[in-house]
């Protein structure tokens, strides 16, 4: 996994943390240094629930101002909408890709309840 992909706050895996952690200053550096002892979470429904996104029949619903996330995860495939006077479709597989994307559009950290 490279620094480049990440930003304070988001959510990593490390070999001496393979549950996850939230990435801080020091361990951003780390991760520049040592790339290989760094990989990304899997998005899964549970965190999706975490970070406050609500059951909608088969989809995951979070608003944001006007905008609308809309996910879906089926046998580890992730489907993403974001509406706004229509829709784009958002390949996002990592818990870091989605907090980076949320961040980019909303310019509102995506954190856990």
């Amino acid at each position: 996994m490279k620094a480049t992909e990440l930003r304070i706050g988001n959510w990593a895996k490390r070999d001496v943390q393979p549950n996850g952690f939230q990435i801080d200053h020091h361990s951003f550096w780390s991760c520049e240094r040592e790339p290989e002892n760094y990989t990304p979470i899997p998005l899964t429904e549970q965190w999706l629930k975490d970070f406050g996104f609500k059951q909608d029949t088969n989809w995951l619903i979070k608003w944001s101002g006007e905008l609308k996330f809309r996910m879906c995860v089926e046998d580890k495939n992730v489907w993403t909408y974001i509406y706004h006077d229509g829709y784009i479709e958002v390949d996002i597989k990592y818990v870091h890709q989605l907090q980076n994307l949320y961040f980019a559009l909303t310019k509102k950290e995506l954190t856990k309840s």
